[in-house]
Order: structure tokens, then sequence, then C-alpha cells
């Protein structure tokens, strides 16, 4: 797929000349970098950044019952099970929206 996203930008250059060359080492390494990547492991951050801000989200909502300490205890199962961006993650979407919980007793 990122081949074939490559070779239609670099489709505008004739593969004959120094203009064929640049875009054919271009192409190479942009696929070295692309391939190097741990997928696996982007996709485990983006997923627990994903979850850590939803429930930050839904903690901030007036029409639940969900309340900080419960969404801080997930965070810290996460982190104790080495997903360490989710402390991170929970500290920046509390900065940027604080959690008006209103304990009712």
């Amino acid at each position: 797929m990122i081949n074939a996203i490559v070779n239609v930008i670099l489709g505008m250059f004739s593969g004959a000349g120094v203009a064929g060359i640049f875009a054919n080492l271009v192409k190479e390494a942009l696929l070295a970098l692309v391939m190097k990547i741990e997928w696996k492991v982007v996709i485990e951050r983006a997923t627990t950044r994903i979850v850590v801000a939803g429930l930050h989200r839904l903690a901030a909502l007036s029409t639940n019952q969900l309340l900080t300490e419960t969404v801080e205890d997930f965070v810290n199962q996460l982190q104790s099970k080495g997903l360490k961006q989710a402390n991170q993650t929970y500290e920046s979407a509390k900065k940027y929206r604080p959690i008006k919980n209103t304990e009712s007793s």
C-alpha cells in the first residue's frame, strides 16, 4: 500500500536521468523508514491514549457516576501492566480539561 502511494507520488519522475535517480533514492529511503517502525508499539500507544482520554472525558461528564478515583485506578492498572504512556496521557488530559466531580454523600 505504502509502496503504491510512493510510486504515485514519484510517478512524475522518469526512470532515467538525475530526477529518476533522486526519486528512487527518496522512495527507497522512505520505504526503509516505514518498514523499520514497530507498528505494534505505535498501535498499542495510540489505543492506550484513546482509552485513557476517553475515560477522563467520561468522568468529566455530569451524566454518569464514574469517579475520578475509578479512572485513576484504571490508569494505575494500565501502567502496572507496562503501558507507561497511560499516566502521561491522563495527566495531560487533566491539565487541559479538569474534572469537576461532585460527590454526593
